[in-house]
């Protein structure tokens, strides 16, 4: 599970920006908006670990390529009331705090 969370979480974002950059470069401008996560859940180290590694990649790209024009940014949003990441035993529209 690991792997395949970061190959698509990490490597997936690394290569599309890798890919995008020089057409934009060649533009003179661009923005890059990629989703990262303000959740945590437990037994979700796979998952926050890639959302972590999504932040950090969009900080470094946007010290690499913001003086050339290209913005960069991650939005993190936070968790969503789900059976996921609910404690067991309580229902749905159960309200959290």
């Amino acid at each position: 599970m690991w792997e395949d969370v970061q190959n698509t979480n990490v490597r997936g974002v690394y290569l599309a920006i890798r890919y995008e950059v020089p057409y934009m470069l060649e533009a003179g401008r661009g923005v890059i908006i990629c989703t990262a996560s303000g959740s945590r859940r437990p037994q979700g180290g796979a998952y926050t670990a890639s959302k972590q590694a999504i932040k950090g990649i969009v900080d470094a790209a946007a010290l690499d390529y913001g003086p050339q024009g290209i913005r960069l940014n991650a939005i993190a949003p936070g968790t969503t009331d789900t059976a996921l990441v609910r404690p067991p035993g309580l229902p749905d529209g159960f309200p959290s705090r």
